[in-house]
């Protein structure tokens, strides 16, 4: 593979930028795009977890201080799940403390505002360059990589309906894709109320798929 342009460093890079100031989360998101950077934006640290689960990304480029889940808090749940992704914050307050308490959840590269477009982008492809190494010599990252996958396509349809059967049908659709089962089946409960609902793969007898939900209820 040929190496990207000088005035392209980050060609093809999937950044995720999490910020809750709409404008400066613009420009960084911009800047990030004629640099190369496939960029996307979340507006604070739940709606970046979100997004991750969503898909896949090498940089998080994370500011400090937000309304809902704050810079801190958002890395610290990240990287409990995916430990190998890079990520360099860049913040208007970046204290000792805070500085220590980032370096706790293997942040190191904190830039200050503002923004400084050859800054960030030498810290970004130095910290691509770092999480790349990781992953390389961790020899469970690709499998847990393919886990998150897997898992990503079971709870996707779930993660975007807003009642308990909606989520339950969208959960088993997605255990359906990879489950190599005739009858895939979700119990759930809702107001002390069981929910039952079964995705049939295959034909089968209706004497089946009612054995099958008698033995799911039993349980």
């Amino acid at each position: 593979m040929a190496a990207p342009a000088d005035n392209l460093p980050l060609l093809g890079r999937r950044i995720l930028v999490v910020d809750d100031d709409e404008l400066f989360r613009t420009l960084v998101l911009r800047t990030l795009e004629t640099l190369g950077a496939h960029a996307q934006a979340a507006a604070d640290g739940r709606d970046g977890l979100h997004t991750l689960m969503g898909a896949d990304f090498d940089l998080l480029v994370v500011d400090l201080r937000m309304k809902e889940m704050d810079g801190l808090g958002f890395l610290r749940e990240a990287r409990q799940i995916w430990p190998w992704i890079g990520a360099v914050v860049l913040t208007g307050y970046a204290t000792p403390e805070a500085c220590h308490q980032l370096a706790a959840v293997g942040v190191s590269r904190v830039l200050e505002k503002p923004l400084d477009t050859a800054v960030l982008s030498h810290a970004a492809v130095a910290e691509i360059e770092a999480a790349a190494r990781r992953a390389a010599t961790d020899a469970g990252s690709e499998r847990l990589r393919q886990q998150l996958r897997i898992l990503r396509l079971m709870t996707e349809p779930a993660l975007k309906v807003q009642t308990l059967p909606q989520a339950l049908r969208g959960l088993v659709a997605g255990l359906a894709a990879v489950v190599p089962a005739a009858i895939v089946g979700v119990l759930g409960i809702e107001d002390g109320v069981p929910a039952l609902i079964l995705h049939v793969r295959e034909s089968v007898s209706p004497a089946f798929a009612a054995a099958v939900r008698q033995l799911v209820a039993d349980r």
